[in-house]
């Protein structure tokens, strides 16, 4: 039970940081009720953060698509020299 209350008193520390955290009855019940929060809520952060990797890999990807277009419109170089759309 003591490797238990250490993760949620870890986790707990990590929701109010620079705060008391707000005391609790130290049971198994209440343990293992904030140990399974602790546990969903790394889970959806982890999750958050997969998606938002996910969204900034996009973003970059339409950027880079986004402005490859516009050096075909303006007939500008790519970094190798070639012309987009130029045909070699």
């Amino acid at each position: 039970m003591n490797t238990l209350h250490d993760e949620v008193r870890s986790w707990l520390d990590s929701l109010f940081p620079n705060r008391d955290v707000p005391s609790f009855e130290v049971n198994e019940a209440n343990l293992q009720a904030l140990s399974d929060l602790a546990r969903y809520s790394k889970e959806r952060e982890r999750d958050i953060g997969n998606i938002n990797k996910v969204g900034r890999h996009s973003e970059e990807s339409n950027f880079k698509g986004f402005t490859s277009h516009i050096r075909v419109l303006a007939g500008a170089p790519e970094a190798d020299g070639r012309v987009p759309g130029g045909g070699g």
